[in-house]
């Protein structure tokens, strides 16, 4: 199908109009969208057409007068065009409307200006403020409460020091009363974390049958092999797996290996020998020297240079 030059400036200018090839081949039902990207390259000169207006801006008094020097009087559409500074399909456009619906949609009417007291409007701010202010106290009691209630947490913990997987929960006790927007706001937490979180939290446990060999293991072993056994015995029944990942299993499932502790040696044997007889009886008193004596020495140096 050949087009004229007037078809193909309109298309275009419809085009600098609306922006969309969608909407040009809607209004005007023609061409297809890689004709239209092939105007624009081969005629510049019709797509930089100065001083058009979009259809959207005429008033529906216009639209009548225009029907109406079209239709009536039987004026050019390409003269109208011109005197108005619309394109011609947007008149076309309202020929077409006119005829099937006969009348137009009245465009959007300003709201008018209505006198308001300059009170009563920060008055009503400083509502709203205080009403997002509760809001938001509220919204940290009830993390304050999660954060006790669901994560076993004192209740002096700071919020900072949580991870994402104990963020990622406590919003999950509270998204139905909060948004999420604002929660991951207070807490800190970015929206691809949070969903990663969630992915992972509810994820099936890949390690699950490898988890209970694991544990069946550790107690047909009188619970006294560690990973690196256990990594040997899973190794043998040809299970692969690295000794890092059996570790982590093991702690995960607190399976310690009971150790006796060893008796510190001790050479103290006890009494062995009676009690010597205590002839002082605490009585430190005496009449003449060398009459009472007493020492913590526990040598003598001899001049046979033996100790006693």
């Amino acid at each position: 199908m050949r087009y004229t030059q007037e078809q193909i400036s309109t298309a275009l200018v419809l085009l600098k109009a609306t922006g969309s090839p969608d909407k040009v081949v809607q209004t005007l039902r023609y061409p297809s969208a890689p004709m239209l990207y092939h105007w624009h390259k081969k005629y510049p000169e019709y797509y930089d057409v100065p001083n058009q207006k979009h259809w959207r801006q005429a008033s529906t008094e216009l639209k009548h007068d225009v029907i109406k020097r079209c239709l009536i009087k039987g004026e050019p559409v390409k003269l109208v065009t011109e005197e108005i500074g619309y394109i011609p399909s947007l008149i076309y456009k309202w020929i077409r409307e006119y005829r099937e619906k006969g009348c137009f949609q009245p465009t959007k009417k300003t709201t008018a200006n209505i006198n308001v007291n300059p009170n009563d409007i920060t008055s009503a701010e400083d509502i709203n403020e205080l009403k997002a202010q509760m809001l938001d106290m509220q919204m940290e009691i009830d993390i304050l409460k999660e954060t006790i209630n669901v994560l076993k947490k004192d209740p002096g913990i700071d919020q900072t020091a949580l991870s994402n997987r104990e963020k990622a929960v406590i919003i999950d006790a509270l998204k139905n009363r909060y948004s999420l927007p604002d929660l991951l706001k207070k807490l800190n937490l970015a929206k691809s974390s949070y969903y990663y979180q969630e992915k992972t939290i509810y994820a099936e446990d890949k390690y699950s049958n490898l988890r209970k060999r694991i544990v069946q293991l550790f107690h047909e072993n009188r619970d006294i092999f560690g990973y690196r056994r256990i990594h040997t015995l899973l190794h043998r029944e040809g299970i692969k797996v690295s000794e890092k990942a059996v570790r982590r299993i093991m702690k995960q499932e607190k399976l310690i290996i009971r150790r006796k502790r060893r008796q510190k040696y001790n050479s103290y044997k006890g009494e062995i020998t009676p009690a010597v007889e205590n002839v002082i009886a605490r009585d430190f008193h005496a009449t003449k020297p060398n009459q009472k004596w007493l020492t913590d020495i526990t040598e003598f140096s001899i001049f046979t240079k033996q100790k006693k």
